[in-house]
């Protein structure tokens, strides 16, 4: 059985040096279970509000960095 990890988060790729150097970054949160992610739909559907759900969240923080070279 596969699972889906909720992620909210911005990237940015581009090239340099004559398009032979690339360079990558991501930057966002993940939920830390998905069963979490289940958790808010179920509280925002009862009386806890908004704020309350997300700071029941555990959430981590994801920074990913990449270079690459073609030839």
């Amino acid at each position: 059985e596969t699972s889906t990890v909720p992620y909210l988060g911005i990237g940015y790729t581009g090239l340099a040096g004559a398009g032979r150097f690339g360079f990558s970054a991501d930057l966002g949160l993940l939920a830390r279970s998905p069963s979490q992610a289940v958790r808010l739909g179920r509280m925002l559907g009862g009386t806890q509000n908004l704020d309350d759900a997300v700071r029941d969240l555990r959430l981590a923080p994801v920074l990913q960095l990449g270079v690459s070279y073609a030839f």
